[in-house]
């Protein structure tokens, strides 16, 4: 399974041409998720680990952040991109067998601030999709970049019962439970401060309310959670 999710993940980016103008970095980073899930087992993060060494590239169209590719089609007031992203969160209690991190694939189309996304699981781990609307903004002070956006995401049956259900055959400590289509909403925060001559600090702040059907999950214990990070990167 793995080398297959390598292989289409090197088919899916065969198509994507590297500018010449580049600039690749690499550095470390600590991530940090408050925990909202009943007893999990594992670390929720797609590697499982919140300690994360990584390697970036940005071109004059593609970018690769960790697991995450953009490869932008269209640039200016109207923007249009193909995705490649992780996601949902690693989870196992009791009965409940484990939950991988998908791998989504998908385009998004922007209008000025507004942004509109939809991608799906292309692996068959969920068997399901996502959509987030949402409005972002980009700022320059100085030797600061401060990013903002604000939105909803949209999660599919498929998703929520995946991520947030209890199956009739994981009966045990939790009771049975199943979702259909909810929504989340999400703030996310981050500031980037140039340290100097291809050295940069990188932190963020995520906010998620959760819907409240997925709060009515056995597995969930909280309505809402934060998320922040810090990276430290240099261009090589």
């Amino acid at each position: 399974m793995k080398y297959r999710r390598s292989l289409l993940a090197s088919f899916f980016l065969s198509f994507l041409p590297i500018s010449s103008y580049a600039n690749f970095s690499t550095g470390i980073g600590y991530i940090e998720r408050e925990i909202y899930r009943e007893d999990n087992e594992l670390n929720p993060l797609p590697l499982g680990l919140s300690t994360v060494p990584f390697i970036a590239y940005r071109g004059e169209n593609l970018s690769v952040y960790g697991p995450n590719v953009e490869y932008r089609l269209l640039k200016g007031i109207i923007g249009a991109s193909l995705h490649l992203q992780t996601v949902g969160d690693r989870f196992e209690a009791h009965e409940v067998k484990k939950r991988d991190t998908g791998v989504n694939a998908g385009v998004s189309l922007r209008l000025l601030f507004l942004s509109l996304r939809h991608t799906a699981d292309i692996f068959h781990t969920y068997n399901g999709n996502v959509s987030t609307i949402d409005i972002g903004h980009r700022e320059k002070f100085g030797k600061f970049i401060v990013m903002g956006q604000i939105g909803y995401e949209y999660l599919n049956q498929g998703f929520s019962n995946y991520y947030y259900g209890v199956r009739e055959d994981e009966v045990g400590h939790f009771q049975a439970f199943e979702l259909k289509e909810t929504r989340n909403e999400f703030l996310r925060l981050s500031t980037i401060y140039q340290l100097g001559e291809g050295r940069a600090l990188n932190i963020s702040y995520g906010f998620k309310r959760l819907d409240p059907v997925i709060f009515e999950s056995p597995t969930v214990n909280k309505k809402s959670f934060k998320t922040w990070s810090i990276f430290y990167s240099v261009n090589i």
